[in-house]
């Protein structure tokens, strides 16, 4: 096979790669939404209180929800509140997850918040969440870089 002839192959490959892991990850959102959404309430509603630094920790029955078994809560565009789930966390503030909001927000934007990052008990950082697509009516799924 000469280069020409590979690289459609290539890029045919990267791009059913790409659409499977992207099919699964979203995926996944629609298989819990119903636990997401009971958690989102029961913040809402105060029966699952943050702490000073906008941390839910979750129970048992829900931490597999996030990466960390936290949900962080802080405001959004306009003081209204928004919970973020992580489902994945790397370095820093790198993220991945799902952001609940009750309000409608703008698809694709960055939407600045405070977060407790690095460590779930020191005062919130200020990070951009980039607001990647609507996962469902009132949740976005986001992604979040700031190592610096």
């Amino acid at each position: 096979m000469n280069r020409k002839s590979l690289l459609p192959a290539v890029t045919l490959a990267a791009l059913v790669a790409a659409s499977c892991w992207f099919g699964m990850y979203r995926g996944s959102f629609a298989a819990k939404q119903a636990r997401f959404q009971n958690v989102a309430d029961q913040i809402e509603k105060g029966t699952l209180p943050a702490n000073r630094f906008g941390i839910v920790t979750l129970a048992p029955r829900w931490a597999a929800l996030t990466a960390d078994g936290n949900v962080y809560v802080t405001n959004g565009p306009g003081n209204q509140k928004v919970e973020l789930f992580c489902t994945w966390r790397g370095k820093g503030s790198d993220l991945w997850g799902y952001l609940h909001s009750t309000s409608p927000l703008t698809v694709p934007s960055t939407l600045r918040i405070s977060i407790p990052f690095p460590s779930n008990t020191s005062p919130a950082v200020v990070s951009d969440v980039q607001i990647r697509s609507l996962a469902a009516p009132g949740w976005y799924w986001v992604s979040g870089r700031n190592d610096g």
